[in-house]
């Protein structure tokens, strides 16, 4: 990766976040792909643990975390990007895929977030695999019944908390909830919803055929991001608390592993990116109109023409912490 300092950077600007499953990141990037020096938000945290074997957060103190991010950034850049209002061109975003939180009708968290390592769905995935069955859901979606995805996370809180069905509206990821408390309107990204279980990556649709043998209404998903939609407009209390951002375009958050791939070049079918972090993945992301996923691989999208492909081990960054 290159840096270069602010005074060197060519503009314009690009304000990109990174929402991990252990911390929080904002960065700034120029028009060159070069990582801005001395200018950032960084803020780490750890989700509570339940021995059943729940990895879970508070959707709120989340938001609050990101936000705080975004503050420490805009500090930073006070003194070494005073341009930064007439430089910046638009705020990107990726975050952990699978993370699924039940939204109620006022668009506030009825539930915590549920991580992606969060397994105590586990049982409800292996009877997704005897029915409507594992070849076929990984056929469909890309994505092999597994205590990852939605569709054993909504089967296991139906199970399970029952007073908390009732109230939800809609399900959604941390990257869809941060942009609908920022904006006001409900989206989801190709790339995100390619990571829930419930998505067709071929068809670029939320899959009708999974989700009426699932029993998920398609009015309980966010509607789809349009190709390069960003989002402008930020409501009142967030236009006032960052103001140099409140008419600058915002994209949808996309899958972190895909952004993986796209920051270290690795975006055709001959290179392959290797990434050992919270967990330890090898991805290739290439273009094409579509594809046939083989046994045994993920299969999801970066956005409307690039898919990401490949396989992960859990715990890589925590090898590394101990």
């Amino acid at each position: 990766m290159s840096i270069v300092s602010p005074q060197e950077a060519e503009r314009p600007l690009i304000i990109a976040l990174d929402l991990g499953t252990s911390s929080a990141r904002a960065v700034v990037y120029d028009v060159l792909g070069r990582l801005v020096s001395g200018v950032g938000g960084r803020v780490e945290y750890r989700m509570a643990t339940t021995q059943d074997g729940g990895v879970e957060m508070d959707a709120e103190e989340l938001l609050d975390i990101l936000c705080t991010v975004i503050d420490e950034l805009l500090r930073e850049a006070s003194a070494s990007l005073p341009d930064l209002a007439t430089a910046l061109c638009g705020v990107a975003c990726c975050t952990f895929w699978h993370s699924l939180i039940g939204i109620g009708a006022d668009g506030r968290a009825v539930t915590p977030l549920y991580n992606w390592n969060d397994t105590r769905s586990a049982n409800d995935a292996a009877a997704l695999a005897a029915s409507p069955g594992a070849e076929w859901l990984h056929t469909q979606t890309g994505a092999r019944p597994h205590a990852s995805y939605y569709p054993a996370k909504i089967r296991w809180l139906r199970r399970t908390r029952p007073h908390l069905i009732a109230r939800i509206a809609r399900w959604a990821s941390i990257g869809e909830y941060f942009y609908e408390r920022l904006f006001g309107k409900a989206v989801c990204s190709v790339s995100m919803a390619s990571g829930t279980g419930l998505f067709n990556p071929n068809s670029r649709e939320w899959d009708a055929e999974v989700l009426k043998r699932l029993e998920i209404g398609p009015e309980r998903l966010s509607p789809l991001a349009p190709a390069h939609e960003a989002m402008v407009g930020l409501r009142k209390q967030f236009a006032e608390r960052w103001p140099v951002l409140k008419d600058i375009p915002w994209v949808p958050a996309i899958g972190d592993g895909a952004a993986s791939n796209i920051g270290s070049g690795c975006t055709t079918a001959e290179r392959v990116a290797i990434n050992v972090g919270t967990s330890g993945a090898m991805r290739v992301c290439w273009k094409a109109d579509a594809v046939s996923i083989p046994a045994g691989l993920w299969c999801y999208l970066a956005d409307q023409d690039h898919f990401v492909m490949g396989g992960a081990l859990s715990n890589g960054g925590d090898v590394f912490a101990w």
